[in-house]
């Protein structure tokens, strides 16, 4: 028998290693012109943004997500597939609440507060009473009452009954005798603070059964304490006398 021709079986593995190594070459320049068009875009991207590379763009939050995951997605066969929604959520609403209403308070009331007496400067300083006022001006007494056998004087006018320490004063009495006899003597004791003095009248009208009896004097005497007249008419033989007190 003769030999065999090795040729088919070389040159068919020379046709597999070709088939190999273009596949392997095809992949390659697929994977060279992917790089290059990366590189292209990225080129064009670059030169829109004026030489400046654009930021990275952040992860979606969650809610983002969840916004996107609403939305179709279509599936690989092209056809839409519908991606539920979820409805909102509903958030109670607080109720209202109750602030305690503060409870009065009781304020304390204030006890009375004692005054105190004030010292006198002097606890041996007399005591002087305020003295009593008195009538100014000119002041007439009608007098009642009288005393057998003896005169009366029926009305006194003091003009004035305030004059003061150095002041001026007058007295006029009407005198009647009462049957008795002539009228003898009208006089005027004043009493006073310190001292008593006594001033006689004279007769300046009518006549000594019926008539008018004057007298001026000056008064020399405070009478802030004490202060009286006692009038007096006589006949020949009593008298008769009226007391009138200011003070």
């Amino acid at each position: 028998m003769g030999k065999k021709d090795p040729s088919p079986k070389f040159f068919g593995l020379i046709g597999n290693l070709a088939r190999v190594f273009a596949q392997r070459l095809n992949i390659t320049v697929g994977i060279l012109s992917a790089v290059f068009v990366v590189m292209a875009v990225h080129t064009f991207i670059w030169v829109q943004n004026g030489g400046k590379i654009p930021p990275l763009q952040k992860a979606p939050t969650p809610g983002q997500e969840q916004e996107e995951t609403s939305e179709t997605e279509t599936t690989a066969g092209g056809q839409p597939t519908a991606t539920s929604t979820p409805g909102p959520t509903s958030t109670p609403t607080p109720g209202p609440t109750s602030t305690p209403t503060p409870g009065p308070t009781s304020t304390p009331t204030p006890g009375p507060t004692s005054t105190p007496t004030p010292t006198p400067a002097n606890i041996w300083e007399p005591w002087v009473p305020t003295p009593r006022p008195l009538a100014h001006g000119i002041q007439t007494y009608t007098v009642s009452g009288s005393k057998s056998g003896a005169p009366k004087a029926t009305e006194i006018t003091i003009d004035s009954l305030d004059p003061g320490v150095g002041g001026s004063q007058s007295v006029s009495a009407n005198v009647i005798d009462m049957g008795a006899g002539p009228v003898t003597n009208v006089s005027v004791e004043l009493i006073t603070d310190n001292e008593t003095t006594t001033h006689s009248l004279e007769l300046t009208s009518g006549t000594n059964s019926d008539g008018t009896w004057e007298g001026t004097w000056t008064m020399e005497d405070s009478y802030d304490s004490t202060y009286q007249m006692e009038i007096t008419a006589e006949n020949a033989s009593t008298d008769w006398t009226v007391t009138l007190s200011f003070r």
